[in-house]
């Protein structure tokens, strides 16, 4: 599968053949620095903009600032609002209704699925979202926009543990069990981004593809860069929470 900004202009149908071969998985406990670093590689496409880069490369130890500013964009107030949305994130998030609205598309062919959406009248509250399941049908493993909601349980995860709303081990285990969900979703770094990219879509919802398409170069540098964290670990490391 191609980078997610190639199905912007030019949508595929997925092929298992163009996964990401598995190489042997390495083993890493929290404590050492390529686990974190995975961790920190998953929540890094939460950032946007400027300075999008240099918190995904030099940022593992987020601010107090940066994270009260996170909680509140989620309209997260307490330890309560944090721990309920991290555990939605992994049990259901949004890919629950992307998912819902793709298995409705499913029963139709390719155009019975382009005249039932363009039927639609403009006002409809779920016409914008049924394009974009229907353009995404066409360049997204069957797990969809799932990276979206593991990456920001990790991030929040990231910022209840220095705000002190989580104990250590409670947000390692929230995190890694993200993660370990996020790589049974997706074979790689590539589908990862495409998927996330897609969750922001999905979300605003945006059928110009505007918000993907100013953060491309940021997307670009992450999967790319010799830099990035995503090309300092492997996507298949074995996770273990023993410290």
């Amino acid at each position: 599968m191609h980078f997610c900004f190639d199905c912007l202009s030019e949508p595929t149908k997925r092929s298992d053949s163009n996964k990401e071969e598995p190489m042997a998985p390495t083993v890493l406990t929290y404590n050492q620095k390529g686990h974190r670093l995975f961790l920190r590689a998953l929540s890094s496409v939460c950032f946007s903009k400027s300075g999008a880069y240099y918190y995904a490369l030099y940022h593992e130890n987020l601010s107090r600032r940066t994270c009260l500013f996170l909680l509140k964009e989620k309209q997260i107030t307490d330890k309560t609002a944090l721990i309920d949305t991290i555990k939605w994130l992994i049990s259901e998030g949004k890919r629950e209704e992307f998912n819902r609205l793709r298995h409705f598309l499913f029963t139709f062919s390719e155009s019975e699925r382009t005249a039932y959406i363009q039927a639609l009248p403009e006002d409809h509250q779920s016409k914008s979202q049924l394009i974009l399941v229907d353009y995404y049908l066409r360049c997204l493993p069957s797990e969809g926009i799932a990276a979206h909601d593991y990456a920001w349980c990790i991030l929040l995860s990231r910022a209840g543990l220095k705000l002190g709303y989580l104990q250590k081990d409670q947000a390692i285990e929230y995190m890694l069990s993200a993660a370990r969900l996020a790589q049974q979703a997706y074979s790689g770094w590539n589908e990862y981004i495409a998927g996330f990219v897609a969750g922001i879509d999905f979300l605003i919802p945006d059928t110009s593809f505007q918000t993907a398409k100013e953060n491309r170069g940021f997307y670009t540098k992450l999967l790319a860069s010799r830099h990035s964290p995503m090309r300092q670990v492997d996507w298949n490391v074995a996770l273990n929470s023993n410290e």
